[in-house]
């Protein structure tokens, strides 16, 4: 699932219409609106377009399916970093990075617990 208001916020901050945001992306108005209304998800081509034109992480528009973590690169909205909008959050990358080493920790213990019991069985 990907953030369409993270796409309408990309237009706007670049003084887009959403006609020249289409243009921009190589599709009409009427198919632009439908990423940016969340109606049609954004494909990896599109992704790259959007990298290539805005220069922006792809990960921005990314939204897990559980609709409760967003990553975005660097936000720190509000002035706290976390930001609650709609249904999911918005975490800095780097929040996120240093987190990651401690999850796949977990992950490995989880794991050989996991293979522990299985031979007990």
């Amino acid at each position: 699932m990907f953030n369409s208001d993270r796409l309408r916020q990309l237009r706007k901050q670049h003084g887009l219409t959403q006609t020249e945001m289409g243009h921009r992306l190589n599709m009409e108005q009427p198919t632009y609106l439908r990423y940016e209304k969340g109606i049609a998800e954004l494909n990896l081509s599109m992704l790259q377009k959007l990298h290539d034109e805005f220069d922006v992480d792809p990960s921005e528009f990314i939204v897990t399916k559980s609709n409760v973590v967003h990553f975005e690169n660097g936000s720190t909205n509000n002035g706290n970093g976390i930001v609650e909008a709609d249904n999911y959050y918005t975490f800095p990358k780097e929040i996120i990075d240093t987190l990651i080493p401690t999850i796949n920790s977990q992950n490995e213990l989880l794991t050989q617990l996991k293979n522990i019991i299985s031979k007990q069985k």
